[in-house]
Parts: C-alpha cells; sequence; structure tokens
C-alpha cells in the first residue's frame, strides 16, 4: 500500500454581495478559526485564450533556449498566486506548508468552486509561488485539484494487478478524422513497459457507440476508462463527449448519459479524457463541463485535457501517471508526476492535465499482491510513430556555416478550416489519344542564354529547393545531411537551420503563404512542418503506409495534402487529420491504380491536382470526386499551377501548358523529363527545369525566353521575388542568379513585364 499520509487546505470561492468574489479557508491543518480574503480575477478572459493559443497541442513544444513563452506560465501562474493567497489566507498557507513538511505529510490544495462556476475557467494549476519561485502543482508535496463535496465518500478499492484501461477511441465519419490505428499504437506505447510487466492490461474499443460501451462494461471489470475523441458543449445541455451511432455517424453523448452507463460499475474510478474541449466548460455553469459533471454524478476521479495536448506530451503523461496509478500513489500525487513528466519535454503543456476529484481519499486503488517495478530510469523510454506531433528534441547541432541571422518575428498560423467545396468544373471525357488533339511540337527557337551573375553560398548536396512566400525572400533546401537550410535571397545569408534527430533525410519541400513554417518530406512516412524561427519541428506526421510521395500547403497556409502511394491524404497545419480521399476509401471509385506522384492545390484552395506514374493529371474536389483527368502517354513528373492555368511536365520530355476546362494550349519536347516548373510570382512566366541540365523560361502562350545550362542535376529552378532574375539549384548544392534579358524582366510592384530601355 502506497502512503497517502497528507492533509488539507480546503478553499471555498463565494461571491460577495456587492460584486467580485471571496476565499474561505474551510479546513487547514493549522486551525486558525475563520479565515477569508478578498478575491478578484487577475485575468481576463482573453488572456486566458490567448494563453490557451500559445501553450496548447504543437505550439506548446518549442523548446529553444530562452524561450519567452515559459515566461507566461511564470508570470499568469505568479497574478493567480497572489491575488488567491493575500493577508491571513497567505499566512495560513505558509503555516499549512510548514506543518505538513514537519510531519512528513503532503499538503493537497483544493478548491472548491461550487458556488462560482465561472471561476473554473482559470488555469488553477499554473498557482506560481513568487516566493519559493516554484509551481504548486509540479509537487506532489503540493497537488492543485478542482475539488467538489460529496455526501458519500469512496473508500479505496481494493484490486490486485494487473490495473485494467479501457482504451475508447471514437472517430465519427461526419467529423474530423482521427488516426485511430495511431491512437492505439500511441497508448500501447505508452504504457508498454507497465504491460510487460503485467502491471497494466489494456483493452482497446474503436469507434464505439453507446451500446458497445455498455456491452463491454457488463462482460468484464475495469478500472480505468481512458476516452480517445471529440468534445463539445452547447449553452442549454453543456458539455458532451462525441460517440458514433449505429450508421458510424457523430452521436452526442451528454456527461449525465455516460454517468449512466459507468456510475453503477464499482471497479471503475477513474476517467481520462483526451478530448479536444473536455475539460472545457461554459463559465457561467461549472457542471457544464464533461469532466466536472461525471465527478458530479459519482465517478471519483476525471482527469481532463484543458486544451489540446500533443501526442508526445500525452504519451509522456501516460507513462508515468498510469505507472503511479498502478503502484498505488494517490491520484493527486500520480497527476504531479505525469506532469513532471510533461515539463520535462514540452514545458508549456504540463498544466494541460486538470484533476477533478469528489471528496474522500485521493487514493483511488489500495493495490495488493503485486510489487513495484523497477524505475522507469532503468529503462528505455519507449518511442513510437508520432501523428501531429511537434517533435520533443532540440535541433541536432549543425555545423558551423555562417553567422545566423534573426529571423523577424512573423505572423503565425490561423485556426485550420475545412477544405472549401471545389468549383464547379465540367468534367472532361477520357479522349485516347491525347496528342491527336493537342498543338504540334514547340520547336526551340534560338535564345538567349542565362550567364549567372551571383554564385550564392552553397547550401551542401541536396534534394530540392523550394522559394517561400514573395515579400519574404527565403528559400529552402533539402539537404542530403539531413538538414533544411533557409537562405535570404536578397542578401545571401543563412537564416534558419533545422533538423532532427529522429527524423529522416528530407526529400521534398513545400510553402505555403506563412514564410515562418516550411513542409518537408522525408525518405521515411514522415512529414514535418518546421518553425524557421525555433528551427525546430512545429509538426510531424507520420503517416504510415509507405513512403510519402509528394506534399503541398494550401495557398491559404491552413491544409497540408500528401500523397503515399495511392492515398491521397489532408491535415491541419497541426497534424490533425482532416479527410482522407484516397480512391481506396471511395466505394467504386478505384480510380488510381498507379502511385500518385505530384500534388498541388489549386488557386484559392478550391480542389487538388494530383499526378501519378499512370500519365493522368486529375483535378480532385473536397469529395474525393475526379471532376477533370489530362492524360499523358507516360508517367507525370512535375506539375505548376497559376490562375487559368496549369502546367504538366511529363516522362517524355514534354511540357504542356493546359486550360482549366481541359484544353491542351502549349506542347514542348525536351531532351529528358520535366523535372521541376515554377511560375513567377505575378504568374506571367515559367521555368521548367528538365533532366538535360537545361533550364527553360516560358510566357504564358509557351513561348522560350530564355535558357540556362546547369553543370549538374537540377534540383529546383525558381524566380527572385524582385521580378528580375531566375535562381537555378543543383544537387551538389550550388545556387546561381542569373539575370533575365530587360525585356523579359518583371516589375515586381505592377507586375508587368519591363520595357527594354531603347
Amino acid at each position: 500500500m502506497a502512503d497517502d499520509s497528507h492533509e488539507d487546505l480546503d478553499l471555498l470561492f463565494e461571491r460577495r454581495n456587492s460584486s467580485g468574489y471571496r476565499v474561505r479557508v474551510m479546513s487547514s491543518p493549522v486551525d486558525e478559526g475563520t479565515l477569508d480574503a478578498p478575491f478578484e480575477p487577475p485575468v481576463s478572459d482573453l488572456e486566458i485564450e490567448n494563453f490557451l493559443l500559445k501553450t496548447s497541442g504543437a505550439r506548446g513544444r518549442t523548446r529553444w533556449v530562452g524561450n519567452p513563452n515559459t515566461e507566461v506560465l511564470r508570470t499568469l501562474g505568479g497574478k493567480l498566486f497572489d491575488a488567491l493567497f493575500q493577508g491571513h489566507v497567505r499566512e495560513c498557507l505558509r503555516n499549512s506548508v510548514d506543518h505538513a513538511a514537519r510531519h512528513g505529510e503532503r499538503l493537497r490544495i483544493r478548491l472548491r468552486l461550487d458556488e462560482c462556476g465561472e471561476l473554473a475557467s482559470l488555469p488553477w494549476e499554473l498557482l506560481f509561488d513568487t516566493e519559493d519561485q516554484s509551481f504548486l502543482a509540479l509537487s506532489d508535496q503540493t497537488p492543485v485539484v478542482r475539488y467538489l463535496h460529496a455526501r458519500r465518500p469512496l473508500k479505496p478499492l481494493t484490486v490486485t494487478l494487473p490495473l485494467r484501461v479501457l482504451v475508447v477511441v471514437s472517430s465519427p465519419e461526419d467529423l474530423v478524422a482521427l488516426d485511430v490505428e495511431a491512437e492505439r499504437t500511441k497508448i500501447d506505447e505508452a504504457l508498454k513497459v507497465l504491460t510487460q510487466q503485467a502491471i497494466a492490461d489494456v483493452r482497446h474499443l474503436d469507434n464505439a457507440d453507446l451500446e458497445s460501451l455498455q456491452d463491454v462494461l457488463l462482460t468484464d471489470e475495469y478500472h480505468v476508462l481512458h476516452f480517445v475523441g471529440h468534445g463539445s458543449y452547447d449553452t442549454n445541455s453543456g458539455g458532451a463527449l462525441m460517440f458514433t451511432d449505429e450508421y458510424g455517424r457523430s452521436r452526442r453523448v451528454s456527461a449525465d448519459d455516460l454517468a449512466v452507463q459507468l456510475r453503477d460499475r464499482t471497479s471503475l474510478r477513474l476517467v481520462v479524457l483526451n478530448a479536444c474541449e473536455g475539460a472545457t466548460g461554459d463559465p457561467s455553469d461549472r457542471f457544464s463541463a464533461v469532466a466536472d459533471n461525471l465527478v458530479l454524478r459519482g465517478i471519483p476521479a476525471v482527469v481532463a485535457m484543458r486544451s489540446e495536448i500533443s501526442d508526445l506530451a500525452a504519451v509522456r503523461f501516460a507513462t508515468a501517471f498510469y505507472l503511479a496509478v498502478a503502484v498505488g500513489r494517490p491520484i493527486d500525487a500520480a497527476v504531479a508526476e505525469g506532469r513532471k513528466r510533461i515539463q520535462s519535454v514540452s514545458p508549456l503543456e504540463w498544466a494541460t492535465p486538470v484533476l477533478y476529484l469528489r471528496s474522500g481519499s485521493a487514493r483511488l486503488f489500495d493495490i495488493s499482491g503485486s510489487t513495484v517495478p523497477e524505475p522507469l530510469a532503468t529503462r528505455a523510454t519507449p518511442t513510437m510513430p508520432m501523428v501531429g506531433t511537434r517533435s520533443s528534441a532540440p535541433p541536432a547541432a549543425a555545423e558551423p556555416v555562417r553567422t545566423t541571422e534573426t529571423m523577424p518575428p512573423v505572423e503565425t498560423m490561423p485556426p485550420v478550416e475545412t477544405m472549401p467545396p471545389a468549383e464547379t468544373v465540367p468534367p472532361v471525357e477520357t479522349k485516347p489519344p491525347v496528342e491527336e488533339t493537342e498543338p504540334p511540337l514547340e520547336t526551340l527557337p534560338p535564345v538567349e542564354t542565362l550567364r549567372p551573375v551571383e554564385t550564392m553560398p552553397s547550401v551542401g548536396a541536396c534534394e530540392h529547393v523550394a522559394m517561400g512566400p514573395v515579400p519574404s525572400g527565403l528559400l529552402a533546401a533539402a539537404c542530403k545531411d539531413g538538414v533544411i537550410r533557409v537562405l535570404n535571397v536578397f542578401n545571401g545569408r543563412l537564416v534558419s537551420e533545422c533538423s532532427a534527430p529522429d527524423v529522416a533525410r528530407p526529400l521534398r519541400l513545400a510553402w505555403g503563404k506563412w514564410p515562418r513554417n516550411v513542409a518537408s518530406s522525408h525518405v521515411d512516412d514522415r512529414v514535418v512542418i518546421w518553425d524557421l524561427e525555433a528551427e525546430a519541428p512545429a509538426c510531424v506526421i507520420r503517416v504510415g503506409g509507405g513512403p510519402v510521395t509528394a506534399i503541398a500547403l494550401s495557398h491559404d497556409g491552413r491544409q497540408l495534402a500528401v500523397t503515399c502511394g495511392t492515398r491521397i491524404l489532408i491535415y491541419d497545419t497541426r497534424g490533425q487529420a482532416i479527410v482522407d480521399l484516397s480512391p481506396r476509401e471511395r466505394g467504386k471509385r478505384r480510380w488510381a491504380t498507379a502511385a500518385l506522384d505530384h500534388v498541388l492545390f489549386a488557386p484559392r484552395d478550391r480542389c487538388l491536382i494530383v499526378g501519378g506514374s499512370d500519365g493522368i493529371v486529375r483535378q480532385i474536389d473536397a469529395d474525393g470526386r475526379v471532376t477533370m483527368e489530362l492524360r499523358h502517354p507516360e508517367a507525370v513528373t512535375a506539375l505548376a499551377v497559376a490562375p487559368g492555368q496549369l502546367a504538366t511536365g511529363s516522362a517524355d520530355g514534354r511540357l504542356r501548358l493546359w486550360s482549366w476546362d481541359g484544353v491542351c494550349q502549349h506542347r514542348g519536347q525536351r531532351d529528358g523529363p520535366v523535372g521541376y516548373l515554377a511560375y513567377s510570382a505575378d504568374n506571367t512566366l515559367l521555368a521548367a527545369a528538365s533532366a538535360d541540365r537545361r533550364v527553360l523560361v516560358h510566357d504564358r502562350s509557351g513561348a522560350v525566353l530564355a535558357r540556362a545550362e546547369l553543370r549538374g542535376r537540377a534540383v529546383g529552378a525558381v524566380f527572385h521575388p524582385d521580378g528580375t532574375s531566375l535562381i537555378t539549384a543543383t544537387s551538389d548544392g550550388t545556387l546561381e542568379r542569373r539575370l533575365l534579358p530587360p525585356a523579359v524582366q518583371q516589375n515586381p510592384t505592377s507586375g508587368t513585364r519591363r520595357r527594354e530601355e531603347p
């Protein structure tokens, strides 16, 4: 039996008759009579919202030295501490801590918000003692608990190991898709050490409806219910969890309905909620949140995530938390252990787990007939595939290249929206062979050869380069040494180097509208969205099913398209899966039998364009329907899009320009496959790099305006943001700027071609 020797400091919040609140000490280890003090919330709802945005999910895993966001926790926690503990109440806290320490006991700080539910939105777990410079909730000696007084306190349940955990993952078809298999893997890996030593027994119930849950609970006893899925909130009925119905669609299950199924299961003492809004309630009604309501209706303890939590943080929390529970530690101490484990890898996320507790002992289980496992420190920490996570490891140290320039602050990514419906595009009939209706082959006229006027600092051997948003002047290179290097093309300086120990060599790059973030695919099945300012992953997605063949960020920077074999997946920029557009998921529409090697968002993100090894370019709407097909005699090797025009390259060495109604406007022959296509900022010029080590500059009609001869294999060709030059890149890392002829140069402000001076 684990020692549960503790004292309680109970604080009751009440409304004052005039305005504001007061805090009353209901009990303490140093009986000092009736004590109270005024309380005013030290932060506004807007400040709390901004705090959650900074610390939730992927944003909470930034770990560079001197991260100013970690000060946000101390500042906010200090304000809460000073507002809560004033006058005699602060003196009572000090005396209580000293008393507990002298007697070798823990001091449990229990917050009773019965009459002031609107105060539940405050992040009480951040209480920061400004004198001792410590967070109360990060120590199992001073746990902070959201406490509900109950008439019938429960005694600990005698349990013989293993601790039985039922994991329910719910992903209704009509909501943002969860990777159910990845969620199973995440939990299994988190508890792998415990299951191997028969300390825990984990069972899964996927895409559960309420009836299935009832059946499982009837046929066996469980000690913990761990829910992963979506939460919702309604002003009338309060909080709910989203289960599935008999048709696989979402069914809203309120805390009342769920409690009916759970409260008679006497062995079930703990519910863990990992739902988007599972710990968030209406500030005017404290019983509206699912977690609070479950405890009110008889569940002894609920741990809920107050905001989105990263996969890495969730795994680390679960490993330490369940171990502490399984060896009989009090639940508040177990949560503290889990928070400490999060804090070691994700300093901004440790306050995400919130504990709701009924009165009575915080020790939920009396573990009998068990042995304490060897310390976790003596075993290797389990690793796992991550979906939608930012790597916890700091960037790998790169060899010094040049003094790194500090990037200016940039706008952060906006919230994710679902992909808008595609604009109506007339379907194009299949018309073999395409060449019969295509224009005649263009013959290459004599044009000016572009000579290098500047050789930029080498980035080292690389696979691909891509130009960032036009105003930024950033050029990213996917280097063979595993590093993403970013240059400022206006001055040639290195501004960012991104890598992580657990991320394989990068292959392709993609930019959206946000200069702070670039996406990369890798030789394994991972896609990474990098935070260039932090020089660390902002999001790591493990797609599964084989190597990723292509990636694209939407023009608004909100969505990421990924192809993997014949699969097409859409994620938001936090790594959460939005929709699977794969043909295998579309019933009879099994239209793709070859690998999809290229993907782009159409202008205004109205649909997707994918190109495959079967020689077909397909336009796909948001429902996965093919609205247009453009056929090529050989595999598609490159894509580029512009308003009113689509450019394609194929393995037969031909460049084709198409209108958006499927008409081929131009067809030009090269001596090798066209590997890279890029439009200029104003979409009036097109650069085409082919395997013959040549880059041609075209206008929108397909006419060749200039050419560049390369000394190595091309890995990209892009236009300089100022409209005056072309930047070419070869596989050895050589970056050369080549001045365009005056008649070809673009005016970066007006978007018109400059006139040649007489």
